[in-house]
């Protein structure tokens, strides 16, 4: 097992460590705040079972240290005939935009200017920058054609009928460091970005790739989570989890493009983002959003998502039951954290 990338569950010496959580090898972040910056003098990786710091020449761009690891993770693996899990959370593109000046080329003109409309970024904790659009367009740029290099990486070493990809995103788009998610309708029809509960914020897409296993050029709007990851790669293992806990259900079914039998009763989803605590769930086509201020007060909003995937009409005043259902579910699923001000202030960064 390789992780490459950035961590957030727990540094060193804590319960939540990569190291403790099934990893075997890793290079990267293990503090998710320090993945705004690409060019830093140290990471962390695993050596004799624990992690540990390694210094790094600050001229590298992190993210292709991560996918040169990686890359070298999957050959050795061929090698060894041994298989194998490869966990690589990249850390582009985000809110800090950077990018070696080889990626911007694509978008600047013959003069070397940006072919967008730039408005620069002066930074504000986040580095500054001139031509934020350029920047972001190369840093998906960069990131698209690394993921290709695996996919020939795989296909190259005869290890793309048994190995399957999986390509998705934590959150909506961000509009952080300058960036205008606007500009490139980077939700599209959705609303909300990064840390909203509706659907913009949310729902993402993941891209599946396993020639002769997954059937191509299909598209399938089967509702799942992320959750549903870790029973789903046990199952396509042939691994038993019956023993284990998890919330998940596996989507193998909805993969290789066959009927699905088991769905989520409901799905939840919170978020506390300064002095607002955010919660969702979706039922079927219904989605209810609450936002709670520190004072105690709140309202819920309710939307079809069949007939309004944009959640632009509130039905709550309509469908008081409804409203009343999924609030319900919404005080069953919460739990508080056991390390509250630990929480709140990782999240607002």
């Amino acid at each position: 097992t390789g992780m490459y990338g950035k961590w957030s569950l727990g540094l060193k010496g804590t319960s939540g460590a990569p190291h403790r959580k099934g990893f075997d090898e890793f290079l990267g972040y293990e503090d998710q705040s320090e993945a705004h910056d690409y060019y830093v003098d140290r990471l962390q990786t695993i050596h004799n079972g624990v992690t540990i710091n390694v210094d790094v020449d600050t001229t590298q761009y992190t993210h292709d240290l991560f996918m040169d690891a990686s890359l070298d993770f999957i050959e050795r693996h061929a090698q060894s005939e041994s298989p194998f899990f490869l966990y690589l959370p990249v850390t582009i593109p985000h809110a800090a935009l950077q990018v070696p000046e080889s990626s911007l080329e694509t978008y600047l003109d013959e003069d070397g200017n940006s072919i967008f409309p730039e408005t620069p970024f002066e930074g504000n904790g986040y580095a500054a920058q001139k031509t934020p659009l350029t920047t972001y367009a190369a840093m998906v740029s960069r990131l698209d054609h690394d993921i290709g290099r695996i996919k020939g990486k795989l296909e190259k070493l005869g290890m793309d009928k048994n190995t399957i990809l999986l390509f998705t995103s934590d959150n909506g788009p961000h509009a952080e460091g300058g960036y205008d998610p606007q500009y490139f309708d980077s939700n599209g029809p959705l609303r909300g970005m990064k840390r909203d509960l509706y659907e913009g914020g949310i729902r993402v897409p993941m891209i599946a790739w396993a020639p002769g296993m997954i059937p191509q050029n299909r598209n399938s709007d089967h509702v799942w989570a992320i959750w549903d990851l870790y029973p789903t790669l046990l199952e396509m293992a042939q691994v038993d989890y019956s023993s284990t806990s998890t919330d998940g259900l596996s989507m193998k079914e909805a993969l290789l493009g066959r009927t699905v039998t088991q769905t989520h009763n409901y799905l939840y989803w919170e978020f506390r983002f300064r002095e607002v605590f955010k919660q969702a769930v979706r039922r079927d086509s219904w989605k209810a959003v609450r936002f709670t201020n520190s004072d105690g007060s709140s309202h819920t909003e309710l939307y079809n998502l069949d007939q309004d995937p944009g959640e632009s009409k509130n039905l709550a005043d309509k469908y008081t039951e409804r409203v009343k259902e999924l609030q319900e579910l919404m005080d069953l699923s919460h739990e508080e954290p056991d390390h509250k001000e630990f929480h709140i202030s990782w999240i607002d960064r």
